[in-house]
């Protein structure tokens, strides 16, 4: 378990809080240590792994770097390091599962087929239940150059980390990336200004603290059927539109400019016209 604080915190305030909330805590890792876990793979031979939906027992042979598939095994060979050449190999078989069916979706729905990657993150950033709540795993950095030196600049961070459960079109807020700035200034004549007790005549001093709290404000929309998504894209389409026409400069007589940059009107989306959701035939089956 990791603990996060502000960084002014006294360790009396954090102590209080943990005892406050041990229940909870216990409760919550129980709950987690009792949660399923997938298998690690440490890429030896007799391991057991899931193959599109079905086990698969590997078997690592020295030799050159490739893979080869049987009915019920997996045979790696490699010299060394046979788990990336087996990560890498169910990439691919994951990409040649993937396209076709992608390819197959896009073109029953009219739009270009996008492009298919395979991603190395091993965390969930959201889960969404049939309920409409959403669970979002959330991380937001700010930094900034807060000095430079012989080495490079000097950088200051703050990072907020959390998880937050959320229903559909809610709004929650998160908090606590507190900054403390501090500006000294002083505007002096030249030597004047350095003598002691008089140069104070000769010279403006000034200082300035500020204080930041960034606020994070988030509100996830679950889109069910084509007609939420073209409501939601319009909306925010109409958003940027309207925000340009706001900030856009005054017409001058002496200075007219034609020729601003404008977002044109919302074009059309592709989809059902009547927004409900289309019966797409079946994909491609998985390959075995």
């Amino acid at each position: 378990m990791r603990v996060s604080a502000p960084l002014r915190a006294p360790w009396r305030e954090i102590e209080a809080f943990l005892r406050d909330k041990e229940r909870w805590i216990l409760k919550k890792l129980d709950a987690w240590a009792r949660v399923p876990r997938p298998p690690v793979l440490h890429g030896v031979s007799g391991e057991t792994l899931p193959l599109f939906g079905a086990p698969a027992l590997l078997e690592v042979r020295p030799g050159r770097r490739h893979v080869e598939r049987s009915d019920s095994c997996v045979i790696v060979h490699a010299r060394t390091r046979p788990l990336e050449v087996l990560v890498a190999w169910l990439k691919r078989q994951a990409l040649e599962a993937l396209a076709p069916r992608t390819a197959h979706y896009a073109a029953a729905l009219g739009v270009p087929a996008p492009r298919v990657a395979i991603s190395n993150a091993r965390t969930q950033w959201g889960v969404c239940t049939e309920g409409g709540t959403v669970r979002l795993q959330l991380y937001q950095e700010v930094s900034r150059v807060q000095d430079n030196s012989t080495a490079g600049p000097i950088l200051s961070k703050r990072a907020l980390e959390s998880a937050v459960a959320v229903d559909d079109q809610q709004i929650v807020v998160l908090g606590g990336l507190i900054q403390d700035t501090y500006n000294d200034t002083a505007d002096k004549i030249p030597y004047a200004g350095d003598v002691p007790v008089f140069g104070t005549l000769f010279r403006y001093d000034a200082r300035t603290r500020s204080k930041t709290n960034l606020l994070i404000f988030l509100k996830p929309t679950v889109v069910r059927t084509n007609a939420d998504g073209r409501e939601l894209s319009t909306e925010r389409y109409d958003y940027l539109r309207g925000e340009q026409e706001r900030l856009r400069p005054g017409e001058r007589w002496f200075w007219p400019d034609p020729t601003y940059p404008k977002i044109p009107a919302t074009p059309a989306m592709p989809g059902s016209p009547t927004g409900e959701t289309s019966t797409l035939p079946p994909a491609p089956p998985t390959p075995r």
